[in-house]
């Protein structure tokens, strides 16, 4: 269904009884949301209890190594607090904690805390004009921030060369990455709502909460609509993006293959220009391209994210049709490549292998006295095969059978 704006929205803890949110009907559907605490507890804890098994096993794992290498400079208590409570990156971005890639985990959990919230306001079942405008102006303003950056603090070495300090409150600093989250959530609705044919009317429906979308999945609800496509629940383990069922007439073959080829060739055009564009950008005596850090700290995100964009209208034009039991087939080459089985398997582990290569990488460094950087490719080759390796076995040993118990556990409390 459609929603209007409440007057009263989502409060985290409060009365378990819950009047019911002001929600303005539409003419397509009336949507009556009753508040539930614990739909809202469920998907904080899905969406945060895997993040922080990994990330927390990651640290300690980078402080026992620490530990037995006596740096002891790394290990001081009221920094290790600050890191476990992801709290470092606001008061000091450019101060690594343990395992330095958990600043990741500490800059999304403020776009992961507003999800629910940001959704329901500003994007969830809202017209396509009016997302079509989120999608530009989210997609501006990470660039825009990053070339003010750029030029108010350049030091002269360049137009975009900016000091350490910027770069990392430009990059670490948890607030710099939310329009980047919007503007990914902005695409995924877009591409969800991506319409070829003409809906047809559907007879009207008993009220059910699953057509209710976002908010009577997390609050509880009914719904009446009339309105199609529709939303289902979502049925992930921690995601909110749920399914779309579609009640269209698939438009004429014709028009289909062109719809998909003009997506697709969209799509492809995307990826060469960030292929070329991160490839051929100046990197002087591969100083990691130093002075470009306001491009590759926010400027491609537009492109990432009208290829995602684009690449799943594609595959969604094609699978209305598609009687294939692998799935549709794509008319972009790169998206294509993207969604091969091989690769598809390594990304089953790839936040894994993200959070662990340092670990790994310390490991064989100061306990095996294997360089992976010392010039010859034997150690390197035999890190990331082991890197892989730990990595998938974790994922399907550990992660996988926890995520699975912290689904069940919550779905029968909620």
């Amino acid at each position: 269904g459609k929603f209007g704006r409440a007057s009263s929205r989502l409060p985290l803890v409060g009365r378990r009884e819950a009047a019911d949110a002001d929600i303005a009907p539409t003419t397509q559907s009336t949507v009556v949301v009753v508040f539930n605490t614990k739909k809202l507890v469920a998907f904080y804890a899905r969406r945060f209890g895997r993040v922080l098994l990994t990330t927390y096993l990651s640290m300690v794992l980078a402080m026992a190594l620490l530990a037995v290498t006596r740096q002891w400079h790394a290990l001081q208590p009221f920094h290790l607090a600050r890191c476990v409570a992801f709290v470092e990156p606001w008061a000091s971005p450019e101060r690594w904690c343990p395992n330095g890639q958990t600043w990741t985990i500490a800059a999304l959990v403020p776009s992961w805390l507003a999800y629910p919230l940001l959704m329901d306001r500003l994007v969830f079942d809202r017209a396509r004009p009016w997302l079509t405008a989120l999608f530009g102006l989210s997609a501006l303003l990470p660039s825009a921030v990053g070339l003010a950056v750029g030029f108010y603090f350049g030091d002269g070495r360049g137009a975009f060369w900016i000091p350490e300090r910027a770069h990392a409150y430009l990059y670490f600093f948890p607030p710099s990455q939310l329009l980047d989250f919007f503007l990914g959530v902005v695409a995924a609705e877009l591409a969800a709502t991506a319409s070829v044919s003409e809906p047809r009317v559907a007879p009207e429906r008993p009220p059910s909460s699953s057509s209710a979308g976002l908010l009577a999945s997390l609050y509880g609800g009914t719904s009446s609509t009339r309105h199609v496509p529709r939303r289902v629940a979502p049925d992930d383990d921690d995601d909110l993006e749920g399914d779309v069922v579609l009640d269209e007439e698939p438009p004429p073959q014709g028009r289909r293959q062109r719809l998909s080829l003009g997506w697709g060739r969209a799509a492809d055009a995307t990826f060469l220009i960030i292929v070329l564009v991160v490839c051929f950008a100046p990197n002087p005596s591969l100083t990691y391209r130093a002075g470009y850090e306001p491009l590759f700290d926010h400027g491609l995100a537009p492109l990432y994210a009208f290829f995602l964009l684009a690449s799943a209208v594609d595959a969604r034009i094609q699978q209305q049709s598609s009687s294939r039991p692998v799935g549709p087939r794509r008319s972009s080459l790169a998206a294509a490549l993207c969604a091969h089985p091989a690769l598809d398997a390594l990304g089953t582990c790839s936040f894994e292998v993200y959070l662990f290569q340092w670990p790994l990488h310390a490991f064989f460094a100061w306990v095996l006295g294997l360089p992976t950087s010392d010039g010859r490719g034997e150690n390197f080759v035999a890190y990331l095969l082991a890197l892989w390796l730990f990595s998938a076995l974790y994922e399907i040993h550990l992660e996988r059978p926890f995520v699975a118990w912290l689904r069940r556990v919550f779905e029968a409390a909620s």
